[in-house]
């Protein structure tokens, strides 16, 4: 059985990482779906390495050591059984098509853009706003909490 091929908004893996108990179990689940192939980005890569990683360094412990901790989530995330699709022209053309038309901001038309590229199934999001996209199927964290592989 093929598995569907679904990009995660950052959101997504933020809420695994940090969200309150009952979002962070449904975006665990996400994750370790054995029906799902995920695909992450340089993009995505970017959104959630960037800020843990600057925020590891700072002098207050507490929010140095909490930093330390989504760093490592994050790095575990992408060292795990995900597809990586490269960045390209070809993403960011799409993604300024898809700004334009829907009114998004740079990282969501560039995360959506590399879903319509990689030709994925679903875009799992909790950002309602998204949903009017109509390239790629849009579902929400709720929606996608388990799913039947394809035939």
């Amino acid at each position: 059985m093929a598995r569907l091929k679904t990009f995660l908004d950052a959101n997504i893996v933020i809420t695994a990482f940090a969200g309150l108990p009952s979002q962070r179990l449904a975006a665990i689940a996400i994750l370790r779906d054995a029906g799902r192939t995920l695909l992450v980005s340089d993009y995505l890569r970017l959104e959630l390495i960037a800020r843990p990683a600057y925020r590891s360094h700072l002098a207050n412990s507490r929010e140095a050591a909490l930093a330390k901790a989504e760093l490592q989530f994050m790095l575990e995330f992408f060292a795990g059984p995900v597809e990586e699709i490269p960045a390209s022209p070809a993403i960011t053309r799409i993604a300024v098509d898809i700004a334009c038309r829907y009114g998004l901001g740079a990282m969501d038309a560039l995360h959506i853009g590399t879903a319509i590229s990689a030709g994925a199934d679903e875009f799992i999001t909790s950002d309602q706003k998204l949903r009017r996209v109509r390239e790629v199927s849009i579902r929400t964290i709720q929606q996608s909490t388990s799913v039947t592989p394809k035939d």
